[in-house]
């Protein structure tokens, strides 16, 4: 069982009186903690199965050929998994003048434990068969694997694991403001949006297979596995704004709601990620210390992981773009209501260019409709 506390607090300051009406303050503040538990298939995963091939021997007479794997069963069960905690504080600063409500809450969010799938790295003894003595003109029969000379050979190989190893970050602001419904056009004006910060980074060092350099015949990753602490995420921002107007006629029963959308950014980068390993894992399963004289290693030096370019780091936004929505709403009955869409109907979204290539934004509407039905 796991608890997940929560406290909320309000303190109304002494109102401001005018001579119109009266200016009310609040202030607002909460902390409180979320459990998040793994999914099914995170706590019962399928069974992981590595096929190596002993020997592989090829004759012209299908009676003769002989393959033989050695099949280890792998359970990627970890039994040491726990439920993701969040971790949220918020404030939240109001005022209300003459029906006028506006509101500004900061909001911080902090899950170091969340779930992520990471490389576990598993050493395979095996026998490498040797053919070559095999008489391929006069054999008669399938090779005898208890006559054949063979050399006891390790392989590294890695598969996945849920961990928890991810860490999210977020912070934000959201705001709003209200206005009292114009009684000579049946409106009310609401003002909203939000920015938000979101860094998504690994909480653990990480083994990295990616390595596909191979000497002599023999792939780098199949000896040797790097370590990394490295910075594994990225970091998304977004500000929008949205104003949306709504207008009721009573008698007819009518509501129309106009919105319009502001997307003022969008941006995404990855972080910037070490490609030197912190230690490796020899194919003995044995963890040793990268060091810089492991730079100069015919096999070790492969293991340092350069970035294609330096302009994967980069910062790239994605610029203001606009969207207009219509929705009108019909009561029918008191029981009954039905209402039309159509989203994006117009639109602003100018072309920008990333990395010197012009990337030209198409927006289709979107229409559709929906009847309510109360019981």
């Amino acid at each position: 069982m796991y608890v997940d506390p929560r406290v909320n607090a309000r303190w109304h300051f002494p109102g401001v009186k005018t001579k119109k009406s009266e200016w009310k303050f609040a202030f607002a503040g909460g902390w409180g903690m979320h459990t998040k538990l793994p999914t099914l298939a995170q706590v019962y995963p399928a069974t992981y199965y590595v096929d190596v091939i002993q020997l592989n021997y090829w004759h012209a007479n299908p009676d003769y050929r002989r393959l033989n794997i050695l099949t280890y069963t792998i359970d990627p069960t970890n039994y040491d998994l726990q439920p993701a905690k969040n971790r949220k504080w918020e404030i939240q600063l109001s005022a209300e003048y003459n029906k006028n409500d506006f509101s500004v809450t900061f909001f911080n969010e902090n899950m170091t434990s969340g779930f992520r799938h990471s490389t576990v790295c598993v050493p395979y003894t095996y026998k490498k068969y040797d053919p070559s003595g095999i008489d391929h003109v006069n054999i008669t029969e399938q090779p005898d694997l208890t006559t054949l000379p063979y050399t006891p050979t390790t392989l590294l190989d890695a598969y996945s694991q849920v961990t928890n190893g991810s860490q999210i970050k977020k912070i934000g602001v959201e705001f709003q403001y209200s206005s009292p419904r114009l009684s000579k056009i049946k409106t009310r004006f609401t003002v909203n949006g939000a920015w938000f910060r979101t860094t998504y980074v690994n909480s653990e060092p990480m083994f990295n297979a990616s390595v596909t350099r191979v000497i002599d015949g023999v792939p780098v990753n199949n000896l040797y596995i790097g370590c990394y602490n490295w910075t594994d995420g990225m970091i998304r921002e977004r500000f929008n704004t949205n104003v949306i107007t709504d207008t009721y006629f009573e008698k007819l029963g009518l509501a129309f709601s106009l919105t319009f959308q502001i997307d003022w950014f969008a941006s995404q980068q990855t972080m910037w990620r070490d490609g030197v390993p912190i230690s490796y894992m020899d194919n003995t399963g044995t963890m040793h210390d990268y060091t810089d004289a492991d730079r100069e290693d015919m096999y070790l030096q492969w293991l340092v992981i350069e970035p294609n370019s330096s302009a994967v780091y980069d910062k790239r936004t994605t610029p203001f773009a606009s969207y207009f929505n219509l929705k009108v709403t019909k009561t029918i009955t008191k029981y009954v209501k039905l209402a039309f869409f159509i989203d994006k109907l117009f639109d602003c979204a100018p072309d920008y260019t990333v990395s010197g290539v012009k990337v030209r934004r198409n927006v289709s509407p979107y229409f559709g409709m929906e009847i309510n039905i109360k019981i």
